[in-house]
C-alpha cells in the first residue's frame, strides 16, 4: 500500500535536490526569500506586542504568537525554502532512498545560508528602517534577545527541538488539507504554540538577534557577537533533532509501518 504524504515528501524532496543542482543560485534566492519572509513577520509581531505594556502584555503576547505564523504561511504560499522543514523533507527522503545522503545536506547547506543571507538583508534594511530610528533600551526586541541567548544550553536545545516538531506538524498538516482558509488557520494556529511558549527556531532567530545587533549591539546586556553565533548553533541543532530525528525519522518510520 502506498502512502499519499510520503509520496508527496518524497517528490517534494527530488524537486529540492533537482533545483539545487540544475539551478542552484535560484535555489540560494528562494531560501534568500525565505528569510526575507520570516525575519519581517517575526519583527512585525515584536514590534506590535511591543505597544501592549502593563496589565496589557497578555494580550501582547498573544498578538505576537498569532502574528508570528503569517511568516511560514507567506514561505508556503510564495513556494521560498526553509532549512527547518527541509529538514524532515530531506532526511525522510534519505531514509526512504529517494535522494542521497550528500545530496540532502548540500541542500540544507545551501538553503541555511540562503535564509542566514535573507534574514541579514532584511535586519540591514529594518534597522534603517522608520519604526527603529527611535528604540528604547528596554524594547522588547532587547529583552527578548537577551533571554533568549542566556538561556541554558539543554533548554535551548530542548525548546529548539519542539519549536522544529511543530513547524514540520504544520508544514506535513497543511500539505493534507486542500481548502486554503483551513490550511492558513491550521498553520497560524500550530506555529501559535511554540511562539507562545518562546521556543527557538533558528532562522528566526537569524533575523532578530541580526536586527537587535545593527541597531545598537550595546543596548544588548552583557551580549556578544560570540554570544549570538553560540546560540545559533546550539538552536540549529535542536531544530536538526526535532526535524530530522523525530518528524524525519520517527514520523517516516510510523507512516511506513502504517501502509504496509
Amino acid at each position: 500500500m502506498n502512502n499519499d504524504l510520503l509520496i508527496a515528501i518524497q517528490q517534494a524532496a527530488k524537486q529540492k535536490v533537482m533545483m539545487n543542482q540544475n539551478h542552484p543560485l535560484a535555489y540560494v534566492m528562494k531560501a534568500f526569500f525565505a528569510g526575507v519572509y520570516l525575519t519581517l513577520a517575526g519583527v512585525v509581531s515584536l514590534y506590535i506586542s511591543q505597544n501592549f505594556a502593563g496589565e496589557a502584555s497578555a494580550l501582547g503576547k498573544l498578538l505576537n504568537a498569532l502574528i508570528f505564523g503569517v511568516g511560514l504561511v507567506i514561505i508556503i504560499m510564495m513556494k521560498a525554502e526553509l532549512a527547518t522543514s527541509n529538514m524532515m523533507f530531506l532526511t525522510s527522503s534519505v531514509l526512504q532512498k529517494s535522494i542521497r545522503t550528500t545530496q540532502g545536506l548540500k541542500v540544507l547547506g545551501l538553503c541555511t545560508l540562503g535564509n542566514l543571507i535573507g534574514c541579514l538583508f532584511t535586519a540591514g534594511l529594518l534597522s534603517l528602517s522608520t519604526p527603529y530610528q527611535a528604540i528604547n533600551h528596554d524594547a522588547l526586541l532587547y529583552t527578548t534577545v537577551a533571554s533568549k541567548v542566556f538561556k541554558p544550553v539543554a533548554v535551548m536545545i530542548v525548546d529548539a527541538i519542539l519549536a522544529n516538531i511543530l513547524v514540520n506538524i504544520a508544514v506535513i498538516g497543511q500539505m493534507q488539507l486542500k481548502n486554503e482558509m483551513a490550511r492558513l488557520t491550521f498553520i497560524i494556529l500550530t506555529i501559535f504554540i511554540f511562539v507562545y511558549f518562546g521556543f527557538e527556531h533558528v532562522i528566526a532567530n537569524f533575523g532578530s538577534f541580526s536586527l537587535a545587533y545593527f541597531l545598537d549591539s550595546a543596548q544588548i546586556v552583557d551580549v556578544s557577537l560570540i554570544d549570538i553565533l553560540w546560540s545559533w548553533v546550539i538552536v540549529f541543532i535542536g531544530n536538526a533533532i526535532g526535524g530530522s530525528v523525530i518528524m524525519g525519522v520517527f514520523f517516516t518510520l510510523t507512516e511506513k509501518a502504517i501502509a504496509r
